[in-house]
């Protein structure tokens, strides 16, 4: 759940008029504030910052809103839609080594079992 907060409050910045490396690092300004994942924001700014920065697209934003059921209304895409951005979202945070497999189960409402078996996949 913290990171997609995060992503929301960028996507907030974002509309709010905010580039988008502005609109990032506002977001992790406000996630240090609300010690998101134990203090993860704090001591991984910077690679937090560059990882979706460099990952950040405008496409696949946009295909994630169509998923996430924006575009449609339909209330089942956007449960697919989270639900896909989540493991998405837990598997980046592993591939970073940013946290623990329970701190990133935690934070997106996954559940452990889950987040260990895209580990194992890794």
């Amino acid at each position: 759940m913290a990171d997609t907060r995060f992503i929301e409050r960028v996507k907030q910045n974002k509309k709010d008029g905010l580039s988008q490396e502005k609109a990032a690092d506002t977001a992790v300004d406000w996630a240090i504030s609300e010690n998101l994942l134990d203090g993860l924001f704090r001591r991984e700014r910077s690679q937090i910052m560059g990882f979706y920065l460099a990952e950040f697209d405008q496409e696949v934003y946009k295909k994630n809103v169509y998923q996430d059921g924006y575009n449609d209304g339909v209330e089942e895409g956007r449960e697919e839609g989270a639900r896909d951005t989540k493991i998405s979202d837990a598997r980046n945070l592993l591939q970073m080594n940013l946290g623990t497999p329970e701190q990133i189960a935690r934070a997106l409402g996954l559940s452990l079992e889950e987040v260990q078996e895209l580990q194992k996949a890794l």
